[in-house]
């Protein structure tokens, strides 16, 4: 079995777990970040 055609230069093969889970924990801990950031920046009367 080959890999899936993900892109220029990338193939599902040449990704590990581990790799996927640690990209994805980058994009949660960003997510919480910029909503975190958003919220204190807001100020005012919010909470």
């Amino acid at each position: 079995m080959g890999g899936m055609r993900t892109g220029v230069g990338g193939t599902s093969e040449s990704s590990g777990t581990a790799e996927i889970v640690a990209g994805a924990a980058v994009l949660a801990t960003a997510a919480v970040a910029g909503t975190w950031f958003l919220r204190r920046r807001g100020g005012g009367s919010r909470v």
